[in-house]
């Protein structure tokens, strides 16, 4: 890719009780696919399901020579970050998911590839600075304060992405010399290192839910003739894995995580039938799930950009109503009736993310609350009881092995985050879910 502008239970005799799981239940947050696409004649921002259904244009710019627009969705999803290029140059917009608001964040012409804070109070980018050489930088999104330069305008750095805890980026640099590597910052600019070989001409362009791992492609600032693949590393370089690999020339490019972290979104020219050594083919917007299995091409045909595959641009991000779940298939096993354990029923709830003081025992279940972990729901009150973890993993409450999980505390290590089990178990030697 060129860089050019241009929820077991067991239920109580006063109440049915419930556990939402997401990694036993598949309950998931489905989210959004936000893209651009040239299908109305020039280039605009949509947004479909994960199936590739429901696709709804959201703006309605003007013509412009350059296909790259590099759209995000907000951490609530109800806004879209873009760069857009009229003429002289990129700069930073916002607007509404639903197509209302639009506004503009900068005014310099030089601005590109936005992305949201976990808080959602600031935008990380790329803009060019003193010596013209694309640098990392952040911007409040209500349009107030200046820009912070965090990188060296000696060395282009561009792509960044914040990490699900906001305390660091994750961004793709030249320094040192590189053609691009995966590098990583604290917030703030400091502590800057490289995650990546020179070899791999890697460019980040996702962050695990679970803030572990990084997905990215390799040969950024290459020519098509070398293709791109895409691969996931852990946050600190270890682990790297291509994902979704194929032996026919292509290139796949722009991956991202569900809100789940369960898949992966991404584009590639694998199918086309213009693609040749020189140029990028036709892109699809492809899934997989996270571990690289279940190829599903969900949208085909979405855009063609042969020179700079800057276009299409698919990120996976929350729905503009909020997160929603899936109806999930819900294990029901009911004390004193045998005959009816292992029996299942369909359990839709809303929910969104909230703090962890949100999800104390006998608290309701907050409106939109993004439900991970083990929880148990009382659902004739709607109230918890047993704790929960909030959705970004980082605290367990309820009943547990106060060796392993202690109330209010952040658990030892990141594996366990996923695996703390409410009123009924706990989390064992082995950093799997147990029964008491």
């Amino acid at each position: 890719m060129l860089m050019t502008l241009s929820r077991r239970f067991t239920a109580p005799a006063a109440a049915i009780a419930f556990i939402l799981t997401c990694s036993l239940f598949a309950i998931a947050q489905n989210g959004k696919i936000v893209f651009t696409s040239d299908r109305s004649g020039s280039w605009q921002i949509y947004t479909m399901n994960l199936d590739g259904r429901d696709q709804f244009q959201v703006t309605n710019l003007a013509p412009t020579d350059d296909d790259g627009l590099f759209a995000s969705i907000s951490p609530d999803g109800k806004q879209i970050a873009f760069n857009y290029n009229a003429g002289d140059g990129p700069d930073l917009f916002v607007i509404n998911s639903d197509g209302t608001g639009l506004r503009r964040l900068s005014d310099d012409q030089s601005s590109f590839w936005p992305r949201w804070s976990p808080d959602g109070k600031r935008l990380v980018f790329s803009t060019f600075a003193g010596l013209r050489s694309a640098v990392i930088a952040t911007i409040p999104t209500d349009g107030s304060g200046k820009r912070k330069l965090l990188t060296t305008d000696l060395w282009e750095s561009v792509g960044g992405i914040y990490t699900p805890n906001g305390k660091q980026i994750v961004f793709g640099s030249q320094m040192g010399g590189f053609v691009s590597a995966v590098w990583i910052m604290n917030a703030d600019g400091s502590h800057q290192r490289r995650l990546t070989p020179a070899a791999l001409r890697g460019q980040p362009w996702g962050v695990s839910p679970d803030g572990r791992h990084i997905l990215g492609y390799s040969n950024q600032d290459s020519p098509p003739a070398l293709g791109n693949g895409i691969f996931v590393v852990n946050l600190d370089g270890t682990g790297r894995k291509r994902l979704a690999g194929s032996p026919q020339f292509h290139h796949d490019l722009y991956p991202s995580y569900s809100p789940d972290g369960s898949k992966i979104a991404f584009m590639s020219d694998r199918f086309s039938t213009d693609i040749d050594p020189f140029t990028y083919g036709t892109f699809d917007i492809l899934t997989i799930n996270a571990d690289g299995t279940n190829l599903q091409d969900v949208a085909p045909a979405v855009g063609s950009c042969p020179f700079d595959g800057n276009c299409v641009t698919p990120f996976w991000g929350p729905s503009p109503s909020g997160p929603e779940l899936t109806e999930a298939s819900v294990t029901r096993a009911t004390t004193g009736a045998p005959s009816e354990a292992g029996s299942t029923r369909n359990l839709s709830i809303p929910v969104s993310e909230g703090k962890p003081s949100d999800y104390l025992p006998g608290e309701e279940l907050l409106p939109d609350v993004l439900v991970r972990g083990l929880c148990v729901v009382d659902l004739s009150t709607k109230k918890l009881t047993g704790g929960c973890v909030g959705s970004m993993g980082l605290h367990c409450v309820g009943k547990r092995d106060p060796a392993n999980c202690p109330a209010g505390q952040s658990a030892r290590r990141p594996e366990w985050l996923q695996l703390c089990v409410y009123a009924r178990g706990y989390v064992d030697g082995a950093r799997s879910c147990s029964v008491l």
